[in-house]
C-alpha cells in the first residue's frame, strides 16, 4: 500500500487507518503476491487479525522449496484452510497436498 510516497506495512496500515479492528479480507495480487509478503503478516495471521486471505499463486514467483505446498502447510499451521478458487468451484488443498 502506498500513500504520499511512503510504503506501509500491514501492521502500520492497521494502526493508522483501522485501530482496534481486524482485516476481514486481505487480497494480494501481482508482485505483492509472494510467500515473503505472507510471512511478514505472520503475527497478524497467528493473532487472527486477518480473517480471510486471497492470493495469486504462480510457480515463477513462488520459489521452491516453499512453493504451493509450502504456503498451504504454513497457512494450515496457523489454523487457516487453503482452497484453489476457480470461476465455478472451490477445491480444498489443506490436508491434501
Amino acid at each position: 500500500f502506498e500513500a504520499t510516497g511512503s510504503i506501509l506495512t500491514l501492521p502500520d496500515l492497521q494502526t493508522q487507518y483501522m485501530p482496534g479492528e481486524g482485516i476481514f479480507l486481505l487480497r494480494l495480487r501481482g508482485a505483492s503476491s509472494k510467500f515473503v509478503t505472507i510471512l511478514k503478516a505472520e503475527m497478524m495471521l497467528a493473532d487472527r487479525e486477518i480473517r480471510f486471505i486471497v492470493f495469486e499463486y504462480r510457480d515463477t514467483r513462488w520459489k521452491k522449496p516453499r512453493g504451493l505446498r509450502g504456503i498451504v502447510d504454513f497457512m494450515f499451521s496457523l489454523g487457516y484452510l487453503c482452497f484453489l478458487i476457480t470461476e465455478e468451484d472451490l477445491f480444498p488443498l489443506s490436508g491434501i497436498l
